[in-house]
């Protein structure tokens, strides 16, 4: 499936649920919108069948994410249902890691192939600042992420979200740590909540170029090569390292020239960018009588063909869920 920029759409970013067990400052705004309903999320039948069609069209790589999606009952069996999707090459999972210790085996035998954990500090003490949770949280995390090493996922991705003034004197803690596990460690660009036309929007920005110089003081740098089903992350390895570190740069490096992802929200709706205002609604089409797989179909195309070349940065709401 090409859009009408020549882009090839193979990625389908799913949540599970719109709920969380944190409450991050970036991710989190002070007055979100209210929490759907049970019956206003689409089931996981609905979900899987979703995937499946999609899977028919072209797409071979799904993320199973939330809110938190581990909150989610039943996601375990509905990441193994995911898998067995003929035509789906991969899925992996979006998470805080404060339940993961509980899944992290379950979520590899149901087959998960890679799993990228929230981690924004190393700290517990700004951990709880920065989550409006408590200390405790930051062991189940990381008691989470030693679980999915032993449960053997084949790709672990620490995400850290960095804020200047809050964070990013951890660039160079956080790095090492790939030094000696097989860890991929990235860092991402902040993408801000309020209304990025006002100048104090950007002031917690640290650009990735910035990064990037910090991390050359702690060791040679090697370029990773990427494969077909990769994300926009430019990705090194420390030479000799056992695992990676990478950089997301969607504010200084825009990669909307080669996004392949359209994401279907917890209420059913098709969005074809993270912060486009055109949302298909396929939970009215899933549970309409007469729905067939051919208008399911359909309705993914039109999505693909609404992609536009690059979005803006207008609307405040379209900035929920950065930091999965």
């Amino acid at each position: 499936m090409k859009d009408r920029f020549g882009r090839e759409v193979r990625y389908l970013r799913i949540s599970v649920t719109d709920r969380c067990n944190l409450r991050c400052a970036y991710c989190a705004p002070a007055h979100r919108a209210p929490l759907a309903g049970r019956l206003d999320i689409l089931t996981l039948e609905e979900i899987a069948r979703v995937a499946a069609v999609a899977a028919g069209l072209g797409i071979a790589k799904l993320r199973v994410t939330g809110g938190e999606p581990l909150l989610r009952r039943g996601v375990v069996d509905l990441i193994s249902r995911l898998v067995k999707i003929p035509g789906i090459e991969e899925v992996s999972l979006s998470t805080n890691g404060v339940l993961l210790e509980r899944y992290a085996r379950a979520l590899r035998e149901a087959g998960v192939r890679r799993i990228n954990v929230s981690l924004d500090t190393l700290r517990p003490d700004r951990f709880a600042r920065i989550t409006g949770t408590g200390e405790e949280a930051f062991g189940a995390v990381l008691a989470g992420i030693e679980a999915a090493l032993a449960a053997g996922i084949p790709s672990l991705r620490l995400n850290a979200v960095l804020m200047r003034g809050v964070n990013d004197d951890e660039i160079e803690p956080l790095a090492r740590l790939s030094l000696g596990r097989p860890i991929a460690v990235r860092f991402i660009e902040l993408m801000p909540l309020d209304d990025w036309c006002r100048p104090a929007s950007r002031c917690s920005l640290v650009p990735s170029s910035e990064v990037l110089e910090r991390l050359r003081t702690i060791a040679d740098l090697v370029p990773e090569p990427s494969g077909p089903l990769d994300g926009p992350a430019r990705t090194f390895r420390f030479r000799g390292a056992p695992g990676t570190v990478g950089l997301i740069a969607p504010v200084t490096e825009p990669f909307c020239s080669s996004c392949n992802r359209l994401r279907l929200t917890a209420e059913g709706k098709l969005k074809p960018c993270l912060l486009a205002p055109d949302l298909l609604d396929v939970r009215a089409l899933l549970r309409a009588p007469d729905v067939t797989d051919a208008g399911l179909a359909g309705a993914i195309c039109e999505a693909i063909a609404r992609k536009s070349l690059a979005h803006g940065h207008s609307r405040k709401e379209s900035f929920q869920g950065i930091g999965g």
